[in-house]
């Protein structure tokens, strides 16, 4: 079990470090060894959905944002899966998420649904 952790942590961090170097499609294929071996988290889902939206797929990445906050007891990551209704330009739908946002206080500083 502790080798297997140790595995899963070089992992994530080999992920990072292809993000770093700005190969975000290599990043995305070590993360995605995560999805079809580990059974699915918050984190991980979370990170795939923030691989996508930095590919510019923001339909996928809105899908694993949508994955991860139905993995969050919060509910989160509602920041997240905003900028992507920005990007795609779904505005009402953009507004619904952004009454929640209000409701639960989660507003990304750099982004406004006005």
């Amino acid at each position: 079990m502790e080798e297997q952790e140790h595995v899963r942590q070089e992992r994530w961090v080999a992920s990072q470090r292809a993000e770093e170097q700005g190969d975000l499609v290599r990043a995305l294929e070590i993360h995605l060894e995560f999805i079809s071996e580990e059974s699915p988290s918050y984190a991980v889902m979370s990170r795939a959905g923030w691989l996508y939206y930095k590919l510019g797929l923001y339909e996928v990445a809105l899908r694993y944002y949508e994955l991860a906050s139905s993995l969050s007891k919060e509910g989160w990551p509602l920041s997240d899966i905003k900028n992507c209704l920005i990007a795609l330009g779904e505005t009402y739908t953009l507004t619904e998420v952004g009454e929640l946002v209000r409701e639960t206080g989660d507003l990304h500083p750099d982004v406004t649904t006005e």
